[in-house]
């Protein structure tokens, strides 16, 4: 959007993903986002290099991430080796020592 609050004209982009909490949208950017719904404008200032810049951004739909429960059926799905989650662990915290001591 110009100063004015007017588009830009040849700058529109359609249909991107926004995850929030990461990239250009975290901190006190993805705050204006939070309780959004499909169908709602939301008004968003992004800081550029010179000076801000500023994007009207029409939701078309919100996704939540569901994450797994951390428990021995995740740990079965990592590797055909490992049973339990105390398994993967292990696994992991030895794969870290390895590579930090490499």
């Amino acid at each position: 959007m110009d100063e004015s609050g007017l588009p830009i004209v040849g700058s529109k982009m359609e249909n991107q993903y926004i995850r929030l909490g990461f990239g250009l949208f975290k901190d006190d950017t993805e705050k204006v986002f939070l309780g959004s719904k499909a169908g709602d404008e939301v008004a968003v200032s992004i800081k550029g290099e010179d000076k801000p810049v500023r994007y009207c951004v029409k939701i078309n739909k919100v996704e939540d991430k569901i994450l797994p429960d951390l428990d021995d059926e995740l740990a079965k799905t990592v590797s055909d080796k490992i049973t339990t989650l105390e398994e993967l662990k292990k696994q992991i915290k030895e794969e870290l020592k390895t590579s930090l001591d490499s």
